[in-house]
């Protein structure tokens, strides 16, 4: 089907990596996995656990980059380090470099952040019955879920991107706007919120699901740390039982029965991991840049 996945990553999300993976193998061969060498805070990636995730999927293709808090990547940056949306536009790099390593031969490539969870079966039932080839950008409905996966959203949210690759003009990636800049750029035929043929979500987005402590480092490093004040958002949020309702959204829930439950997977300890076979696997299938 000349598919390819590039997966945003980062260690803070590792409890994702092995779903995410296995859902897109049944799809395509070619997913690629960029990760940059340090969280977007300026201090240094989990380099237990990305070894351990080279280690664990050697047939997917990891791009470890440098972060330079002075210096961006690409011909053009449209903020300076100075402004709010400077660190937004990490979260495009990774997604800028992802795409300069896609095979020659794929027609269309999607766009997912490692917490996006596809629903394989209907996504392959999408693929044959719905006639994406018309479109030149497709942004995908997703399910959200939040402190469980058995508390879900009544409203969708717009996520995935999938991008026919003649199409990208790479340098429309790098937006502070992330996918929703990039979609925005294709001026060809396009869709939002796209669903399955069953008319829902073909995507079940986990980012709010981990232990407590697992958020606070999340909101502290990613991106979108400027956005709210989160640390005391999340306080609030968990300093009594889930209503229904979240403080950093103000998003309604349902209660559902969990397709699959993020809080069960357990953080491998260093002690874990033979480095000597990590060390072996990881040349094989990680690739390093340069700024």
């Amino acid at each position: 089907m000349g598919i390819a996945f590039v997966i945003n990553y980062c260690t803070n999300d590792y409890r994702f990596l092995s779903k995410a993976i296995e859902a897109i193998r049944p799809i395509t061969p070619h997913i690629i996995i960029p990760v940059c060498d340090h969280f977007y805070d300026n201090t240094l990636e989990n380099r237990h656990l990305l070894e351990l995730s080279y280690l664990k999927h050697p047939d997917c293709q990891f791009i470890e980059y440098v972060f330079d808090q002075n210096r961006p990547y690409g011909l053009y940056c449209p903020v300076s380090q100075n402004h709010e949306d400077w660190i937004h536009f990490w979260h495009s790099t990774s997604r800028y470099i992802g795409y300069h390593f896609v095979p020659e031969e794929i027609d269309y490539v999607i766009f997912i952040d490692v917490d996006e969870i596809l629903d394989t079966a209907r996504f392959r039932e999408w693929l044959n019955g719905f006639d994406y080839r018309r479109y030149d950008a497709i942004k995908f409905a997703s399910y959200f879920y939040f402190r469980s996966a058995s508390y879900r959203a009544k409203t969708y949210q717009s996520n995935g991107l999938m991008l026919k690759k003649q199409a990208i003009e790479p340098q429309a990636l790098l937006d502070v706007y992330e996918r929703k800049g990039t979609y925005t750029a294709i001026k060809q035929d396009k869709i939002d919120y796209a669903l399955g043929l069953d008319g829902s979500p073909l995507f079940h987005h986990y980012s709010w699901v981990k232990p407590y402590d697992e958020l606070v480092r999340k909101v502290l490093s990613w991106g979108h740390h400027m956005d709210k004040p989160w640390v005391q958002l999340l306080e609030m949020e968990y300093s009594e039982p889930f209503r229904g309702k979240d403080l950093l959204f103000d998003l309604s829930y349902d209660m559902v029965n969990a397709p699959w439950d993020p809080l069960a997977v357990e953080i491998p300890k260093p002690n874990n991991v033979n480095y000597v076979d990590a060390s072996f696997i990881a040349k094989m299938n990680v690739m390093k840049t340069l700024l």
